[in-house]
């Protein structure tokens, strides 16, 4: 698949017009990523309104597509400081799927639990220390991001994420 960019919540429903009138067969295969990087915001204020601005621009491109597309969204948080040498991993959920999947580069996916007991005991702080961290993000996912986009506000409805994806980085 293809990444496209949008500098801002304004621009989504224009490239979704843009691709719906030059790729029109491919308007049923688009969804939305959604980049959510909570420590760029100087307030809880400031990110849920920019985060209803996505949802709103989101809701728009009913218009060009005919449905509103799915949407992933994926947060980037720093590591806690006991793994902050660790390599990336990535945090995924899925909406069909039970359990949270760890995947790392070049190794795959794996569940959680699987991911907390296959470390070494010089990777187990740095395990513990992201599961810990992990828990806190999950807490703040669920307030800041999903119980937002769960509930409707005026004229923008309901929008649950299918995909949502984790790293510390």
């Amino acid at each position: 698949g293809w990444y496209l960019w949008v500098k801002d919540a304004e621009q989504l429903p224009i490239l979704a017009q843009h691709l719906s009138l030059v790729r029109p067969a491919l308007a049923s295969q688009i969804s939305v990523m959604l980049a959510v990087v909570p420590e760029q915001h100087i307030s809880g204020d400031d990110f849920t309104q920019n985060l209803r601005g996505w949802q709103r621009a989101v809701v728009q491109c009913r218009a060009a597509f005919g449905t509103i597309p799915p949407l992933w969204t994926v947060t980037w948080v720093s590591p806690p400081v006991a793994c902050a040498e660790a390599e990336p991993v990535w945090f995924t959920t899925v909406s069909q799927r039970s359990g949270i999947q760890v995947y790392q580069p070049g190794q795959g996916n794996v569940s959680l639990t699987e991911w907390t007991r296959e470390s070494g005991s010089d990777g187990r702080l740095s395990r513990l220390s992201q599961g810990l961290w992990l828990d806190s993000l999950l807490a703040w996912q669920n307030s800041a991001v999903n119980d937002l986009l769960s509930v409707r506000q005026g004229e923008l409805p309901v929008i649950k994420p299918c995909v949502q994806g984790m790293c510390m980085v």
